[in-house]
């Protein structure tokens, strides 16, 4: 983009930045025009010998509540800023167009943290001069030919409290790529390369690298910026190193998820190459001689070789070398009967009742997947909802008591299907004195669980006009019946007792009825 389009932007950026802020005339090149009781503020910010478009908020100091932003600046196109001020003292922060930084003034650079920022004394008809004399860098990197056409940034990390610096995007050409970080402050810092990106399709693939050619940063190379001056780094990027292969099994089979595949560094565990397959082929990269456990992900992930990053196989990568790995996938399936009025979530978990994943049942169809599981044994559950009651496949109202799931070997598939139940039921009627019918909100709670005057019910109704209720959708369990007659008035255990350590087990067995769990004449409303 043009300089000027550039300028023209950002000066509308600082424009709207600056909403409500009071516009303060600048002074004339002679400070004695400033206009009475204020003073101005003066300088060039540049990057390495070059000029630097920024915008720079005037704060008040010390601090006052609300907004501290007395006034807005920006640089034109020579990095040159001015600004005249009322009398007072103030700070002086700093954004810059494309970069990420944000510092405040202090001498001729920039601290980023605000109790260290320089207080400026504006004092009548006098200027003061602020100038700003940052880094720059260029990274210019010689890679293999088949990187061309591939997208490549960079970022300088740095040590101690200063920020990174991020670097500009580049496309590989010719083997070679550019990379410029237009804005960082004098100091030392390590180059971290990623290369690669999102493709049109939706695909990824990206790896990264430590310069020179590491992924343990204790042995990247330190480089220095210096004030004003912008520096030249040389870097080579090698021919990578390929962990390859195929994704099969479920993943093919229940058109699931396109799955990602992360390579995670055994030396730090941070993330060292990513892909997202749409055809289920995956070819990672690596830049460096490193070992690294394999990560792959559809809904939730799981390691290859292993049930966690502990257990995972070990992989000893050496560029060029290239490893040739299959993937097989294994899932559960299923479909979920009756599933018109179905609304809750199916669940996948092991041995231990560790939830793994969930899935919502898919339309009308019922369908459920579960597509990234290593061999073992797994147990499913179904959450109830209003309609249904949960259970554990097939049909128990425990783990224990549920069917267990084995993949014998990877890249097996087993399919079930899940009858719902609606459940048990407790009918009765309510009334006062023997003889009126009554309103009354009835509800079923497990033993053990009526505290403090709020009950987990299982269910909730009102009784109807003749005193009959029924609740419904109870899984098999024992519970205990209350009703409260009025708003506000105290629970009513059945038969009719107050205290609810007194009132009579309900039981519900094999999702049964039970019917005739009436509240008697003792009751008053």
């Amino acid at each position: 983009m043009p300089i000027r389009s550039r300028i023209a932007r950002f000066v509308h950026v600082a424009l709207v930045m600056a909403a409500g802020v009071p516009f303060l005339a600048g002074c004339g090149s002679d400070s004695s025009t400033c206009p009475a009781g204020s003073g101005r503020i003066l300088g060039t910010i540049t990057a390495g010998g070059h000029p630097v478009i920024a915008a720079l908020s005037i704060q008040s100091y010390p601090s006052r509540p609300g907004n501290n932003i007395v006034a807005m600046a920006y640089t034109d196109s020579s990095g040159h800023y001015a600004i005249s001020l009322p009398a007072a003292d103030y700070r002086i922060a700093v954004r810059f167009q494309g970069a990420s930084l944000i510092g405040y003034i202090l001498g001729r650079g920039l601290t980023i943290e605000l109790g260290q920022a320089q207080t400026f004394h504006v004092v009548d008809a006098k200027e003061i001069r602020a100038d700003v004399l940052l880094s720059s860098a260029v990274l210019t990197l010689d890679t293999p030919a088949e990187l061309d056409g591939e997208p490549i940034t960079a970022t300088l990390q740095p040590g101690g409290r200063l920020p990174a610096v991020a670097g500009n995007r580049d496309t590989v050409r010719a083997g070679l790529a550019r990379i410029s970080f237009p804005v960082g402050l004098p100091g030392r810092y390590q180059v971290h390369v990623r290369i690669g990106g999102f493709w049109n399709d939706g695909a990824w693939n990206e790896s990264s690298v430590w310069l020179p050619a590491t992924y343990d940063r204790s042995q990247a190379e330190w480089i220095t910026l210096e004030e004003a001056t912008e520096t030249q780094i040389q870097g080579t990027i090698a021919p990578p190193g390929k962990i390859t292969g195929s994704i099969t099994g479920a993943w093919e089979e229940l058109n699931a998820t396109a799955p990602t595949l992360t390579l995670v560094s055994e030396t730090d565990t941070s993330t060292i190459a990513t892909e997202r397959s749409l055809d289920g082929l995956y070819s990672l990269r690596v830049f460096a001689p490193m070992r690294a456990r394999l990560q792959i992900q559809e809904i939730f992930p799981r390691w290859y070789g292993g049930s966690s990053y502990a257990s995972a196989t070990v992989l000893d990568l050496q560029p060029p070398d290239v490893v040739s790995l299959d993937i097989h996938q294994s899932g559960i399936a299923g479909r979920i009967g009756r599933i018109s009025t179905y609304g809750g979530t199916v669940s996948v978990n092991d041995a231990s009742g560790t939830r793994i994943d969930v899935s919502q049942p898919t339309g009308a169809d019922g369908l459920f997947h579960f597509a990234n599981l290593a061999a073992g044994t797994y147990y499913v559950h179904v959450d109830g909802d209003r309609t249904w009651v949960p259970q554990w496949y097939d049909g128990a109202d425990s783990l224990a008591a549920g069917t267990p799931i084995v993949i014998a070997q990877e890249g097996e598939v087993q399919w079930i299907t899940v009858h719902l139940s609606d459940g048990g039921t407790i009918s009765g009627r309510i009334s006062t004195n023997g003889s009126s019918a009554v309103y009354a909100a009835v509800f079923a709670v497990i033993p053990g669980q009526e505290q403090g005057g709020y009950y987990h019910a299982a269910d909730t109704v009102v009784s109807g006009p003749d005193g009959e209720y029924r609740l419904a959708v109870l899984p098999n369990g024992d519970y205990k019946i209350g009703a409260v007659l009025t708003a506000g008035a105290p629970t009513i255990w059945y038969p009719g007792m107050a205290d609810p350590d007194s009132a009579t087990i309900v039981s519900i067995r094999d999702h049964g009825t039970v019917t005739g769990i009436d509240f008697g004449s003792t009751l008053r409303p």
